[in-house]
């Protein structure tokens, strides 16, 4: 459900963001793009740059409702990035896929913005999927080895 919300919501907001994006919706966009580069293997401030970029994504579409809808789930957004960090490489791509966001944002082409947040969101939806399969196989493994405390895997 989260993953259709997610697509509903800002693939719209990613070309009405082209649209009428300022210039200083831009800059603090790309300061969250340059957060994210800045954070490396960081992941809480990864995170925290991550979700910054959607949300600025989402004020730079200038709908209050849908910027209001945004922040409504916020917080199942967090998840899904904390989760989706877990993988390996996941990063590098994500800032990959966040520029190509950012690039068509500023070059004011509505419907590249719309495709480039599509690719992303389905994307990430793909990394999520694997790490929960990761997660339910560590827990499978910590059964099998007899250790079953909420976060041995983090020891």
């Amino acid at each position: 459900e989260l993953v259709e919300a997610r697509r509903c919501l800002e693939i719209e907001m990613a070309g009405l963001a082209a649209e009428r994006g300022t210039v200083d919706d831009l800059l603090v966009i790309a300061r969250h793009l340059a957060e994210m580069r800045a954070a490396g293997d960081h992941a809480a401030s990864f995170l925290e740059a991550d979700l910054s970029f959607h949300l600025a994504v989402g004020t730079a579409a200038h709908n209050r409702i849908l910027l209001n809808a945004l922040h409504l789930i916020r917080n199942l957004m967090r998840q899904w990035i904390g989760r989706t960090l877990r993988v390996e490489g996941v990063t590098d791509q994500a800032v990959e896929q966040h520029q190509e966001i950012y690039d068509a944002i500023s070059e004011r082409n509505p419907a590249k913005a719309r495709s480039a947040m599509e690719h992303h969101l389905n994307e990430m939806a793909k990394q999520l999927i694997t790490a929960k399969l990761t997660m339910a196989t560590d827990e499978e493994f910590l059964e099998q080895e007899g250790s079953t405390e909420p976060g041995a895997l983090q020891r």
